[in-house]
């Protein structure tokens, strides 16, 4: 939900105990109370009777259920019109989107003092060219390094490295623990939306999660590390931008346990539209770009790496790497 902007928030419960459960940002209402941004759920069209049971458990679960009752009752209540319809219809078209961080980007490129390194996702490449006209699913890794380049970036870097590292990390976490009897099946942690649902509806499943980072955010901790100290920088003047195809990264990256020394591992997270915007901003003729490499040598990667940006690649990596492991074969 941090990930998420709206023309207009509406909020009616007076209590910050649900948007408190799902991680959710309040703020101070008139009389000091917390005000929770429970009603981004609605802007969108969102399915209501699931919203509704869904709260409904979630009073259960938490132990009463004064809280849920005045906030689902708004959508039975007629007197709260035309705030139910709203809500009950739902805003059709754009009235949710990301929450753009390109002012952050740009900040931090105008700063002097600061080191900036981007580093794309796998998927990010498959689908920034349909912006510009190049057909759905086009490959533009070539085209997408150059402009980032051209935007200002110090270092561009891939997150298909990270990528490499978490498989070589999931595999052999799943080698040990089929050898020694640890927790399976072992699940997958590269998502943040995952993790968030998980820990919030399935939190018995916590045991059989990856224990790795995602790739972005691993990769993030070696530019901050490994990186840093190559290059004779310090860390505290390196800005780590991420560019992802999932809102839900920005909030992983605002995670404390997701960093170290009082620095974030990811310093700012934008979306496959918001880089778009930046390079159309910027008057980039992207669809005529050549064709340039990532640096050196988090820039380098597999096979196995690419796939992550397709269904099922992650687990196809990690098995793939898993077999190699334990029979020398590939």
């Amino acid at each position: 939900l941090l990930g998420y902007a709206a023309r207009a928030f509406i909020d009616c419960t007076g209590g910050a105990r649900p948007a408190l459960a799902c991680g959710c940002e309040t703020a101070c209402g008139m009389e000091g109370e917390n005000q929770p941004m429970t009603l981004r759920f609605c802007v969108g069209g969102v399915d209501v009777a699931r919203v509704e049971q869904t709260l409904k458990e979630w009073g259960y679960r938490f132990g009463g259920d004064h809280f849920p009752m005045e906030f689902y009752s708004l959508w039975r209540e007629e007197s709260f019109n035309p705030f139910t319809k709203l809500l009950r219809e739902g805003v059709k078209e754009g009235a949710l989107t990301e929450r753009d961080d390109t002012d952050k980007v740009y900040a931090a490129l105008a700063d002097p003092t600061k080191h900036v390194v981007v580093q794309p996702a796998p998927a990010v490449r498959a689908a920034l060219g349909e912006e510009f006209g190049i057909p759905m699913g086009t490959s533009v890794t070539g085209k997408m390094a150059c402009a980032l380049r051209r935007l200002g970036f110090d270092k561009v870097f891939d997150t298909d490295f990270a990528a490499d590292l978490t498989i070589m990390e999931e595999a052999n976490e799943l080698i040990d623990r089929v050898k020694n009897g640890g927790v399976l099946p072992m699940i997958t942690s590269c998502s943040p939306g995952w993790i968030k649902f998980c820990e919030h509806q399935y939190p018995d499943f916590l045991p059989n999660l990856s224990t790795c980072k995602s790739p972005h955010e691993m990769e993030g901790a070696v530019i901050k590390s490994y990186y840093a100290e190559k290059a004779g920088i310090d860390p505290q003047n390196i800005v780590t931008v991420s560019v992802m195809p999932c809102t839900a990264k920005k909030f992983e990256a605002a995670r404390p346990e997701l960093g170290h020394d009082g620095m974030a591992d990811v310093d700012i997270v934008i979306t496959t539209r918001e880089l778009a915007r930046m390079i159309k901003k910027s008057g980039i003729d992207f669809a005529n770009l050549p064709e340039e490499d990532f640096d050196e040598m988090l820039g380098d990667s597999t096979g196995a790496a690419v796939i992550f940006g397709v269904t099922g690649g992650v687990m196809e990596a990690a098995l793939r790497t898993a077999y190699e492991a334990i029979t020398g074969k590939k």
